[in-house]
């Protein structure tokens, strides 16, 4: 906002006070008188707003959650792309939201998955690499950034369950995650001088890859899709 769009409302009673300044002789004086009382106090409530918006300042986004900023490239693309070509640890749009491991007894193990998804890609993404033969088979859940209006909730977002029953990779959805922000915004009055807007923030859910490190001839059945050349 420029200065002159800051000041607009405070410049539109001075005009009006002029005008009636000048026709004076034509008003009431008491009229005047009153419209006088009602300007000042406006301009009273205004001067004061201002003077205790910067006396004291109200900063609640640093008290849990950090407000970001992000440009529109689509993060998810990227960190999809990186995943795909083997290279899901060096994404920096990723996040590793948790790990787990199982030893492997069998030459075979099936992936079963249950519960609801939420409007998550748990099923779609679901990707594996082979590992060194008689190696732990090791499972990482990924996640890109979550952003609600600015804030960065990433870390209030839950990994599915996770375990082995048998020859059986189980993979749960989790439950959904109820979110309650609270983010102060200064008076209107303040806001005509600082350019603070409603809402001005964007938000954005982001995705989960579960990838899988399997090792060398293990037999895999299940709605998985392997890297290029790992099969």
């Amino acid at each position: 906002m420029t200065v002159i769009g800051a000041i607009f409302p405070l410049l539109f009673w001075v005009v009006i006070l002029i005008g009636l300044y000048i026709f004076k002789p034509f008003a009431k004086l008491n009229q005047l008188k009153g419209f006088q009382w009602i300007f000042a106090g406006y301009v009273s409530f205004l001067l004061l707003s201002v003077i205790l918006y910067y006396i004291f300042p109200f900063d609640h986004t640093k008290a849990e959650l950090e407000k970001i900023n992000w440009n529109e490239d689509d993060p998810e693309v990227s960190f999809i792309d990186q995943a795909y070509d083997d290279q899901i640890g060096e994404s920096q749009e990723g996040v590793l939201k948790k790990e787990w491991a199982f030893p492997l007894k069998e030459s075979g193990m099936n992936i079963s998955m249950e519960g609801e998804s939420s409007g998550k890609l748990y099923g779609a993404i679901l990707l594996a690499e082979r590992t060194e033969k008689g190696s732990p088979m090791k499972v990482e859940h990924y996640v890109t950034r979550s952003i609600i209006d600015g804030f960065d909730v990433t870390e209030a977002m839950k990994s599915p369950e996770i375990r082995m029953e048998g020859e059986t990779l189980l993979i749960r959805y989790p439950d959904p995650v109820e979110l309650n922000i609270s983010q102060y915004i200064s008076s209107f009055t303040t806001r005509q001088f600082n350019g603070e807007e409603l809402w001005e923030s964007e938000s954005l859910i982001g995705s989960d890859i579960i990838y899988l490190r399997i090792p060398e001839g293990v037999e895999v059945t299940g709605p998985v899709d392997f890297i290029e050349g790992d099969q």
